[in-house]
């Protein structure tokens, strides 16, 4: 048996072993369960005695909490490291002392654009004629 089918077999004999109040919580820890997820935690409910849409919604719960946590870590860890290096930039190019506004529109008026993609003209083309 691989980990996966083990995981999911301990989290069946939890569900069944457990008080019923507490049988939601056991299908929402299993939903933050990347592998597991609301698919199979809500499956795992069922199987485990509790009330089919009961366990889809806390499976569901679980596997949004799941992701809500880490979309803020990461989205914190992001906006430190662009502040971190735009901070950089800033002071490699010497705008020490100008407020961060005027600093940014130097920087997009001295970073060279990017070409424009044949998709892009293509879009831009068909929204002139306004289809």
């Amino acid at each position: 048996m691989n980990p996966i089918e083990q995981l999911v077999n301990s989290f069946q004999d939890l569900v069944g072993q457990v008080p019923e109040i507490i049988q939601p919580v056991i299908v929402m820890l299993a939903g933050a369960i990347p592998f597991i997820e609301g698919e199979v935690a809500s499956l795992i409910g069922v199987v485990g005695g509790l009330n089919p849409i009961m366990a889809g919604i806390a499976a569901a719960g679980g596997n949004f909490l799941c992701v809500l946590l880490v979309v803020l870590l990461t989205s914190r860890a992001r906006a430190a490291v662009v502040n971190r290096r735009t901070a950089r930039v800033v002071a490699d190019v010497g705008f020490a002392g100008v407020p961060e506004s005027a600093a940014d529109a130097a920087l997009q008026e001295s970073a060279p654009a990017k070409p424009e993609s044949k998709g892009r003209k293509r879009f831009t083309h068909l929204s002139v004629f306004g289809l």
